[in-house]
């Protein structure tokens, strides 16, 4: 009990990041362009890790593991209205066993919440954005990312991976970047949709959306796993006939109990931890 609500705790008081490193910025603009990387890293939100982080602080840095067993990046993917500084607690955490800023990125999608929950589908911008975002961490760090995700994250990173067309406007994205992901994991994400979605609600229209029908809903990566919570009000529990949070062909899905929204989020961190370095 001690140690989840450290966690919990953690969420308020973990130190905060910068925006990407000047490295990483520098990356960005060589291989992709000035405009993709103000895409990425969304400094018309904040100047600190509410809009973004990641990178080297020297282009020399490694992970602190051995020269032989350096860490898989992680790239955190948060929910709707949410913003970078969600994953505080993760950085927090992940750093105290072994990782530095070279290892951990994430950008925002949206506008980090000036539009309610209800009101934001599944927009083909978001995909295309954490799209980049892969594309751009794997080139940078030159090996196999993880993919952490929360939520709406969820969806959206998985159409980035697998690729194809957004299905509101059509516009092609690519093919399948899932050579690019050793482990996919999702955590209280809307995998089958949500239970309770009505059609009038933006978030819940036939196109693009997290409803279980939406046109938009393996292989993410070398390996995938779910995450959720018996008591997570906000995805429910039956979509379409599956259980909303369990993710199609993962190689483990984890029922964790009494755990809502948020909990299943920031108290399953070791768990996370631990599904990305155990294989």
């Amino acid at each position: 009990m001690m140690k989840q609500q450290f966690l919990i705790l953690t969420v308020l008081i973990a130190p905060t990041l910068p925006l990407f490193t000047s490295d990483f910025a520098s990356f960005i603009d060589k291989n992709f362009g000035i405009k993709i990387r103000k895409k990425l890293g969304r400094s018309d939100i904040g100047h600190d890790d509410r809009s973004s982080f990641g990178g080297k602080a020297f282009p020399s840095d490694r992970s602190k593991k051995t020269r032989w067993e350096q860490n898989k990046p992680v790239v955190f993917v948060h929910g709707v209205t949410l913003k970078a500084a969600a994953f505080r607690a993760h950085c927090h955490f992940f750093k105290l066993n072994g990782y530095t800023s070279a290892d951990l990125y994430a950008t925002t999608y949206g506008d980090g919440g000036t539009t309610s929950a209800m009101d934001t589908a599944v927009d083909c911008n978001f995909i295309k954005q954490m799209r980049d975002m892969f594309v751009a961490v794997y080139k940078y760090v030159g090996r196999k990312i993880n993919v952490i995700t929360w939520s709406m994250g969820s969806v959206i990173s998985r159409k980035a991976i697998l690729g194809g067309n957004c299905t509101e406007t059509g516009e092609r994205l690519g093919d399948p970047i899932t050579y690019m992901v050793h482990t996919f994991l999702t955590v209280g994400g809307v995998n089958y949709g949500m239970q309770r979605c009505p059609r009038r609600m933006k978030a819940c229209n036939s196109l693009n959306s997290m409803r279980c029908d939406s046109a938009l809903m393996r292989y993410e990566g070398d390996r995938s796993f779910a995450i959720y919570g018996d008591r997570d009000t906000i995805v429910g529990r039956s979509c379409c006939g599956r259980v909303c949070g369990e993710l199609k062909n993962a190689n483990a899905s984890f029922l964790k109990p009494h755990l809502n929204h948020i909990c299943i989020f920031y108290k399953t961190l070791q768990l996370q931890y631990n599904l990305l370095n155990d294989g």
